[in-house]
């Protein structure tokens, strides 16, 4: 059987590692390189499967659909998927579900831009502080 090429998994895995290797410093344990990963792949469409649609209303449409595709999980409850991120639960509710509230807007409005400033906002909350603060809502997470 003749070689094709790589797959776009591997290509996928390719330059997230270029990524690591680039800004090490974004990439200190697992949980924070998993944040930073989904975040990443929010802002780079070219990264996401061909059949994938944003909707931020339906949970396989929005970025817990994305990071559940994106890690081959076959069902993922907001617990698992703020486990799997490093995330505190309350946090990943503000991010995932609560945003469009949070941010006064209708969910149709919410982007992937906006979803991974928010990961993206308690990544650069968490590494400032030991206190760990939501960022949405400024209730302590641990």
């Amino acid at each position: 059987m003749p070689f094709d090429g790589p797959t776009e998994l591997t290509i996928r895995r390719t330059r997230f590692k270029l990524i690591q290797w680039l800004f090490p410093r974004l990439y200190r344990n697992g949980d924070r390189c998993r944040a930073a990963e989904l975040s990443n792949l929010l802002r780079h469409r070219e990264l996401w499967p061909a059949d994938f649609e944003w909707n931020y209303k339906h949970p396989d449409t929005c970025a817990i659909g994305l990071a559940r595709r994106h890690w081959n999980m076959r069902w993922v409850s907001l617990s698992v998927l703020s486990q799997k991120l490093g995330l505190p639960e309350p946090v990943a509710y503000d991010i995932f579900i609560r945003l469009a509230g949070d941010l006064h807007v209708r969910t149709n409005k919410i982007t992937p831009e906006l979803v991974a400033d928010a990961i993206d906002a308690y990544l650069a909350t968490r590494d400032a502080r030991s206190g760990n603060t939501g960022v949405l809502t400024g209730r302590q997470t641990g």
